[in-house]
């Protein structure tokens, strides 16, 4: 393997005349670059290194693309993996551990801490496998695929031996897997209802009264199923992102809402006029409003101690700046961090914020692009921020 070269790439901007707050843009490369997904973050324990992707292609969790890893503290960034040729990086959130396929198809753990990189075996598994999550313990990679006859199946592969077992299928879509990052038991999943796709991509319409996602939790071993109160016919269709709260045993999830008028705030559920952030957790009857009747919420990521959240905000529309807005669970306040990240929310995945907070709560990790270039920028936390939402 080549040696680790730091390179200095980061960039103090302006603080934010509206808010205060102070951002570092930690990429420079002209290509899209990404922070990967903000509901499990890919982020080392002490919230000091971050993993970062990018590509010439629009969507970097998409192979091939490069695997970096910036650190918040000298402001430098490394490639750490010029060729994943996994779709996605699985890791378990808050971790600082990585699995994904090199460029020659092995199965690789990288560790952001330490930048120890282990070759685990040859991937000989079915192609088309999704890298979406890993338990905390190291032993299993979780992750999703569409096989041919339209079913839609968890794949679980077990590190120490290389065997793969499905232990979920469903005719609908499933995907967004996280496995619970504290004690591992539990795998959270989003459902598409109404939707089915093969391995292939080709899509068909799959009967259910119900449509639009939801969210479930199964066991490790795929059974244990308990169905989540989101979506309807409890509420409107969940937005699809969705973060474990800590050991509570629930999730924090937005919903969608609907744009009338694309420059102006898109209506919330009839049944919850105040908000579309919820929390909820199995056998209840009906999820948990975060009363926010002025914002839209659309990612999610809940801080590793469970204490607040973060999302990205678009009550003034697309084209439109878009807020990111940290929330304390418990005394339900929430404020905005940045009134506009610079992310444009268009097609590309590379320009939606996914923002996330560190695992010490002092950066908000997301994307932008500002002036067409996708970045991944750090938004500095204070603890002023965070004391005013006590």
């Amino acid at each position: 393997m080549k040696p680790i070269q730091w390179l200095g790439e980061a960039c103090d901007l302006p603080a934010e005349p509206a808010t205060g707050t102070y951002v570092t843009r930690m990429t420079a490369a002209i290509m899209a670059n990404i922070n990967i997904y903000g509901e499990q973050p890919y982020t080392t324990p002490d919230g000091r290194r971050i993993a970062i992707l990018r590509s010439p292609y629009a969507d970097p969790r998409m192979p091939p693309a490069e695997l970096c890893v910036a650190d918040l503290v000298t402001l430098r960034l490394a490639v750490i993996e010029e060729n994943v040729l996994s779709i996605l990086v699985a890791t378990s959130g808050y971790s600082g551990v990585l699995l994904y396929l090199d460029g020659e198809r092995r199965l690789m753990r990288v560790n952001l801490a330490t930048l120890e990189r282990e070759a685990l075996f040859p991937w000989t598994l079915p192609e088309h496998v999704v890298f979406e999550s890993a338990t905390p313990d190291g032993r299993y990679l979780v992750g999703t695929v569409c096989e041919p006859d339209f079913h839609s199946a968890i794949v679980r592969v077990d590190l120490r031996t290389g065997r793969a077992e499905t232990i979920f299928r469903h005719p609908e879509i499933l995907c967004h897997v996280q496995v619970h990052p504290g004690h591992g038991r539990d795998i959270l999943i989003q459902l598409n209802r109404g939707s089915g796709r093969n391995h292939e991509g080709e899509a068909r319409p799959v009967e259910n009264p119900l449509t639009g996602a939801t969210h479930f939790i199964i066991d490790l071993d795929g059974g244990s199923l308990r169905p989540l109160a989101i979506g309807e016919p409890h509420t409107k269709s969940s937005s699809g992102h969705s973060g474990w709260i800590a050991d509570a045993g629930r999730i924090g999830v937005s919903t969608h809402f609907a744009y009338l008028d694309p420059r102006t705030p898109g209506a919330l559920d009839a049944r919850y006029p105040q908000g579309n952030f919820f929390t909820v957790g199995p056998g209840e009857d009906k999820p948990t409003v975060f009363a926010a009747p002025g914002h839209r919420f659309n990612h999610v990521n809940v801080s590793r101690d469970g204490r607040y959240f973060v999302c990205d905000c678009y009550h003034k529309g697309l084209p439109g700046g878009i807020e990111l807005v940290v929330g304390n669970l418990a005394t339900g306040r929430c404020r905005a961090l940045l009134e506009d990240c610079g992310a444009q929310g268009g097609c590309a995945a590379s320009s939606h914020p996914h923002p996330y907070l560190t695992a010490d709560n002092r950066h908000v990790i997301y994307n932008a692009d500002p002036h067409g270039v996708p970045h991944v920028h750090a938004a500095h936390v204070t603890e002023e921020f965070l004391k005013s939402l006590e």
